[in-house]
């Protein structure tokens, strides 16, 4: 019986020793990091834990901001050569000078804030007609793209033809006009003007033979059309 024990336990020690020495070995510690399965954080990160991304600041370039806030002006309040009137302009006018029917046309080089200007006009007298052709500089009193005061003075030729005397001749003369008005653009392209001048000039009487001082006062509307 003695004998049996001491067997028994020679080899229970002997199979201990067999597993320890296993357990030991690298084979063993490979076989069993490979069996061991990898905590639940390494897997898949934890949606919580996340770090959240930095939200985007949303920029504008300067060329749109610069159109977006154009676009959302006046088109004619700014001073943007796009929202300026054309640099020629046309006029047709009507009006009266006296007691006297007057139409007459307007040509114009705008070089801002002074321009140039070619007026024609025909004043209809019960005895004669005059035809005042006046070549004009315009001072435009504002910086304003839609309401435009201006000054006006220049001078040219007057040429008076009867109508009723047979034999008269056509009398020509030297005369200035000056005078003031407002041009109020609608669109940059189409407006009207408001404007009052004096014209002067001296003629010969045969009569009396001597010159005489003649000083007539027109007031004309007219449709503006810009372009150029």
């Amino acid at each position: 019986m003695t004998a049996l024990i001491a067997v028994t336990r020679a080899t229970v020690a002997s199979a201990l020793l067999l597993i320890l020495g296993a357990a030991s070995s690298p084979a063993f510690a490979e076989t069993r990091l490979a069996a061991t399965p990898l905590p639940a954080s390494t897997h898949a990160p934890s949606p919580l834990s996340a770090t959240p991304l930095a939200p985007r600041a949303i920029t504008t370039s300067a060329p749109a901001a610069t159109a977006l806030a154009v676009s959302a002006t006046d088109p004619l309040s700014g001073s943007s050569d796009a929202s300026q009137p054309g640099l020629f302009e046309m006029a047709p006018t009507a009006g009266f000078m006296g007691g006297s029917a007057l139409i007459g046309l307007r040509a114009s080089m705008n070089y801002h804030p002074v321009n140039l200007e070619l007026s024609f006009d025909q004043v209809m007298g019960h005895s004669a007609t005059l035809y005042p052709i006046t070549l004009n500089a315009v001072l435009d009193l504002s910086g304003a793209a839609r309401t435009v005061p201006y000054g006006i003075v220049g001078g040219g030729l007057f040429l008076t033809v009867p109508n009723n005397s047979v034999g008269d001749q056509t009398i020509s003369s030297v005369g200035l006009a000056f005078g003031g008005g407002i041009r109020y653009y609608i669109t940059p392209g189409i407006g009207i003007r408001f404007e009052t001048k004096q014209l002067f000039t001296r003629i010969n009487n045969r009569a009396d033979k001597r010159q005489e001082l003649l000083i007539f006062q027109s007031t004309s509307l007219g449709v503006v059309f810009a372009f150029g």
